[in-house]
């Protein structure tokens, strides 16, 4: 996975665009950062920024993911992920294009470039169950990273899979063929006509691993909550 010390977004569309940044500590709890005062990106101009100056928000070896938010429109969330380092000269820079409900970013690729590459590290773990206690219908979801290229993908069981209040289902990842040995995962909860979300942890697919990822959601469709049990 490649290091980056800052992040770039140019606007190309007819909206105003903020740079956030989705990011995973190397403990696997997962953020979301974005800068204080005005950040606007207005159309045709671009914002850059150093991971460095996060006031130890964003931490060296974090998992890092351009995330631009569109103001009254649909946001968009990068497929590359990078690791961030503040030794780091590269930059990835990113260019975000449309209207404010159509839309499309596009990776511009890196500026600048460093001699060493890193893989990060996360807890490793085999399968995950999710146990259904709110007030809706949910189904599992499975966010999985390449550690080397960055690239991201969401795997969905197919045929039925919906988990009624009180039930639970289990994903065996080694039966999962999208999903490789040592990708980088995270459970997602997609709730029906409701709002989804998104495990806090972050782990490394372990094939034959026993560890099982046992997590609960609960609330409502529009305020759920997820956590680790």
């Amino acid at each position: 996975m490649e290091r980056v010390r800052c992040m770039t977004l140019k606007n190309n569309g007819n909206f105003v665009a903020r740079i956030k940044i989705k990011g995973t500590h190397t403990n696997g709890k997962t953020y979301t950062y974005e800068q204080s005062g005005y950040h606007d990106i207005c159309k045709y101009a671009e914002r850059t920024v150093d991971l460095a100056d996060t006031n130890g928000k964003v931490q060296p070896g974090d998992v890092v993911t351009m995330f631009a938010f569109v103001k009254l429109g649909k946001d968009k969330t990068a497929k590359e992920s990078f690791v961030y380092a503040p030794d780091s000269i590269q930059n990835a820079k990113y260019s975000i294009k449309g209207t404010t409900l159509s839309n499309s970013l596009k990776f511009e690729g890196i500026i600048g470039k460093d001699p060493v590459q890193v893989a990060p590290k996360f807890p490793e773990v085999g399968s995950f169950k999710l146990i259904n206690k709110g007030n809706f219908v949910v189904r599992m979801q499975i966010i999985h990273a390449d550690p080397n290229s960055g690239k991201t993908a969401i795997y969905e069981p197919s045929g039925y899979h919906d988990i009624c209040k009180y039930a639970e289902r289990t994903i065996d990842l080694s039966k999962v063929s999208e999903i490789k040995n040592g990708e980088i995962v995270t459970l997602r909860a997609f709730v029906v006509l409701g709002k989804d979300i998104e495990a806090s942890e972050t782990y490394t697919f372990k094939k034959g691993s026993g560890v099982m990822a046992t997590y609960e959601i609960s609330g409502n469709t529009l305020t759920p909550k997820i956590k680790k049990v």
